[in-house]
C-alpha cells in the first residue's frame, strides 16, 4: 500500500498541471516511460513530445498542485480504494484502446477477466414498467451467460440493470461521474454497496470530486469504452444515455436499442 500510494502522488500530481489532457498524459508517460520521469524532465525535453509545447511544458514545471496530490494520497489510503494506471497490465484492454482512456482509475471491489465480456445497459430515469422490466430482464439473460452488465449507477434504467445483475448472481460495474466518496445519487449508496461487494465501482476523478454535469459526458465514455456494446433503453432525446450511445459509435462498439411507447413522447 505503501508504495502504491507513493507512485499515486506522482500520477495525480501530473494530471494537476493545466493543459495536460488525457491524450497529452498518455503521451508523456509513453514518452519518458512514468510520471515521476515527466515531473523530472526539464521544458526542453518536454517539448520534445508531441503536441506538448512551451505553455504545457512551462506548467508542468511551474504549476502542479503539490498539496492537492499529497491530499489525495491520504484520502486514498483511508478509502479502502485500490488504483490502476494505464502502464499496468490488468488495466481493462477495451477501455485501453479508447481515443482518450484515463491515465488512472480508482476502483471499490475488483475488476476481473470476466469483466472482459461486458455490455452496457443505459437509458431512462424516468422509465415506464416496460422499461424497467424489459432491463431486469436482458441483464439477467446476459448474466446467464456470464456477460458483465456496466451502467452509470443513476436512478431508473442503470439502477435495474445493476440490481438485476447482482439479483441473478452476476457481476456489474458501476462508473461514477464522481469521486469514489460521493455515492450519487444518495438513495443509492446500499446498490452501491452491493455492486462493490459483486462487482466494481470505479472513477476516474479524484476524491472530493462531487457530482456536477460537466463530468457525465466523460464518465459516459468509459461505461462503453469498458463494453463491447451498449443497450439503450428508453432514452430521451439529447439525454446522456444517447451520448453513451454516441461514445460506444465513436469507439466501434455495438449499439442496441429499445424504444420506448410508440404513442408516448420522450
Amino acid at each position: 500500500m505503501k508504495k502504491q500510494a507513493e507512485d499515486l502522488y506522482q500520477w495525480v500530481a501530473l494530471s494537476t498541471a493545466p493543459n495536460v489532457g488525457n491524450k497529452r498524459f498518455a503521451a508523456l508517460v509513453r514518452h519518458f516511460g512514468s510520471p515521476q520521469k515527466v515531473l523530472e524532465a526539464s521544458v526542453k525535453d518536454l517539448m520534445q513530445v508531441e503536441e506538448v509545447g512551451d505553455i504545457t511544458a512551462t506548467s508542468i514545471k511551474n504549476k502542479i498542485d503539490r498539496k492537492e496530490a499529497e491530499n489525495q494520497v491520504s484520502w486514498f489510503e483511508k478509502s479502502g480504494c485500490w488504483w490502476i494506471s494505464i502502464n499496468e497490465d490488468d488495466y481493462p484492454r477495451r477501455l485501453k484502446q479508447i481515443s482518450d482512456p484515463p491515465p488512472f482509475l480508482f476502483v471499490k471491489g475488483n475488476l476481473t477477466e470476466e469483466d472482459e465480456l461486458a455490455i452496457a445497459i443505459v437509458g431512462s430515469r424516468n422509465s415506464t414498467d416496460y422499461g424497467k422490466n424489459f432491463t431486469k430482464k436482458i441483464a439477467s439473460d446476459l448474466v446467464a451467460r456470464g456477460i458483465s452488465i456496466v451502467s452509470g449507477l443513476a436512478t431508473g434504467i442503470d439502477s435495474y440493470a445493476h440490481q438485476s445483475a447482482l439479483d441473478s448472481g452476476g457481476r456489474t460495474i458501476a462508473v461514477l461521474g464522481s469521486g469514489l466518496d460521493i455515492i450519487y445519487p444518495p438513495e443509492n449508496k446500499k446498490l452501491a454497496e452491493g455492486v462493490e461487494q459483486r462487482g466494481a465501482l470505479v472513477s476516474e476523478f479524484l476524491f472530493g470530486t462531487k457530482p456536477e454535469a460537466e463530468n457525465f459526458p466523460k464518465r459516459n465514455r468509459i461505461i462503453s469504452g469498458l463494453s463491447l456494446g451498449v443497450m439503450v433503453v428508453e432514452a430521451p432525446a439529447k439525454s446522456g444515455a444517447l451520448l453513451t450511445a454516441e461514445c460506444a459509435l465513436e469507439q466501434n462498439r455495438e449499439v442496441f436499442a429499445v424504444p420506448g411507447n410508440l404513442g408516448k413522447k420522450t
